[in-house]
């Protein structure tokens, strides 16, 4: 799962059945998008026709006309299982061609067969730019792996495939077509075992990597910050939504290597509405519609970004990315490290979160702390209008995937925007409100929340600073520790649940760093351990709210 080679347009293998069937859709639409004449292949097999991304990937594949050519090798067991045990329809060709995907059987052992087969196939992608399907049926006749003991098999049926083995049958093919001798065969097998015994002793004569390139290949050392927007100009009040529709447009009319996809953006123009007119303006090729499938379109948007385009994917909302999770994690965040650096994932993936509409336990969840936790993975929470407008093109600037989290409960938010506005740099924390006393740490939806919290708290004569984190992967220490150096009091306001939470890695980084300046415990504001209800008073009695910010920031100064 670690052989890449980007000299030879070798992508990597997968160690997640079937995550590679996504990525190869994406490097097809890459070449789709730019109109290049390439073509993808992709090899996989029989076990991972049960897994999802099998059937999103030839569903995208077929429905955007994607250059692939699918290659399932069809071996009779995906480890120890037989397909006719985990399969109701062992005819793989069938379930491609449910899909529209013209495919074809050959035997997988017969060389000459499959070249033939390949060249066919090869032709028709060429000719019509659609994918096609081969199924190989042959035979796996080692153990899938080194802890496998083969008791699912006899070794009657072994030997019995290993006469029909494709090299045999190759060797006796070109005997009996007079176009190779016997001495020739010995000149090729000793070559052959030469050249594994010189790559075994490469492999055994080469040096360790040292510990100290550890964290080399996690991402790439950052980016020159992106130049400011030029202050002034005429403002105007426009709100969260319109902001980071702006700064849509502005990316696609910047790159042409930019194009956004995802449930319902185009035609219907997002479910919270922020692509509306995007697609009259930029072309359904740009704006492109996905079906109901998290997995897949994130992982066409991942092989894409590897093939140079810089995609935005939106997911619905986080409980949504939950079905991405896969690709998000085992893929975008560590390709990077898993091929030595040859390949980055230049990706930007959109998704609404928090509670507050009423969409109930499985729209609702506060889920940005679960991917502030994966090394390879930058993940931003913009909570003012400017943030929106401008994070976008830093984050597509970025040669690494970054997660971009928009509070449901701030789309609808106005403030004045200048007409000069443009890319800003959120990798820094933000104080939104200086004080003395105490200082409140939140992001997102909760700094409003906050700010009104500090006001309250003001009242009572109590000094709150408000730090906005912006960005929650990686954190600005020295900004958070600056501050509560000053203060000398912490709150952390967090709309995830408290076990586990951002907020308690925030805690124990202030605990670790700067234990000696504190003069109270760390306090903490988060949602209540229950999933999030849907009736109004219990979501809101769910979540952090201005009274309980206020509580914990009087309880911190010792006033309870």
């Amino acid at each position: 799962m670690h052989l890449y080679d980007a000299a030879a347009n070798f992508y990597g293998g997968n160690a997640i059945v079937g995550g590679g069937l996504p990525l190869a859709a994406g490097l097809a639409l890459a070449d789709h998008l730019r109109g290049d004449p390439h073509m993808t292949a992709c090899f996989f097999g029989e076990g991972a026709v049960a897994e999802g991304e099998f059937h999103e990937a030839m569903n995208l594949a077929a429905l955007w006309g994607l250059p692939v050519l699918f290659v399932c090798e069809n071996n009779g067991y995906a480890m120890g299982t037989a397909l006719d045990r985990s399969e109701s329809e062992t005819d793989i060709s069938a379930k491609a061609a449910a899909y529209g995907v013209k495919s074809e059987v050959v035997d997988g052992m017969d060389v000459v067969a499959v070249e033939a087969a390949a060249r066919q196939a090869l032709a028709e992608i060429r000719k019509t730019g659609r994918p096609v399907l081969l199924e190989c049926r042959t035979y796996r006749f080692r153990a899938h792996s080194m802890f496998d003991a083969q008791l699912y098999r006899d070794k009657a049926e072994v030997d019995d495939w290993r006469k029909r083995g494709p090299i045999v049958r190759f060797r006796n093919w070109l005997l009996e077509a007079k176009l190779i001798h016997e001495d020739e065969i010995a000149g090729i097998e000793t070559r052959i075992r030469a050249e594994i015994a010189e790559a075994v002793q490469f492999a055994e004569d080469g040096t360790w990597e040292p510990a100290e390139d550890l964290t080399r290949h996690v991402l790439v050392p950052q980016p020159s910050p992106v130049e400011p927007a030029t202050p002034g100009g005429e403002t105007r009040l426009v709100s969260y939504r319109e902001a980071v529709r702006e700064a849509l447009r502005d990316a696609m009319r910047r790159d042409e290597r930019v194009f956004l996809m995802g449930e319902d953006v185009g035609a219907y123009g997002g479910c919270y509405a922020v692509s509306k007119g995007l697609m009259e303006e930029f072309g359904e090729a740009r704006i492109r519609d996905t079906p109901l499938s998290e997995s897949g379109f994130t992982g066409a948007g991942i092989g894409a970004a590897m093939a140079g385009m810089r995609p935005v994917v939106e997911l619905m909302t986080v409980n949504f990315s939950l079905l991405a999770l896969d690709q998000i994690l085992n893929t975008a965040a560590t390709v990077r490290h898993m091929s030595g650096g040859q390949f980055g994932v230049p990706l930007v993936i959109r998704m609404a979160t928090e509670a507050g509409k009423q969409m109930a336990a499985q729209h609702s969840h506060s889920l940005e702390g679960w991917y502030a936790h994966f090394p390879g993975l930058k993940v931003l929470a913009p909570a003012t209008v400017e943030d929106a407008r401008g994070v976008l093109w830093t984050a597509l600037c970025d040669p690494d995937p970054v997660l971009i989290f928009e509070n449901v409960m701030l789309y609808n938010r106005e403030n004045l925007l200048s007409s000069t506005a443009g890319p800003v740099d959120i990798s820094q924390a933000a104080i939104r409100r200086e004080g003395s006393d105490v200082t409140l740490i939140t992001y997102g939806g909760a700094l409003f929340k906050t700010l009104e919290a500090a006001e309250k708290l003001a009242d009572s004569g109590i000094s709150a600073e408000v730090l906005d984190l912006r960005s929650l992967r990686p954190l600005d220490n020295a900004t958070i520790l600056a501050s509560v150096g000053k203060t000398r009091r912490a709150v952390i306001v967090d709309e995830g649940w408290r076990s586990g939470s951002l907020a308690a890695e925030i805690s124990a980084r202030i605990m670790e760093q700067g234990f000696w300046s504190l003069d109270a415990p760390v306090g903490r504001v988060c949602s209540a351990e229950v999933p999030i209800p849907y009736p109004k008073h219990l979501e809101d009695a769910a979540i952090p709210q201005v009274p309980a910010i206020v509580a914990a920031g009087r309880s911190v100064m010792g006033d309870r």
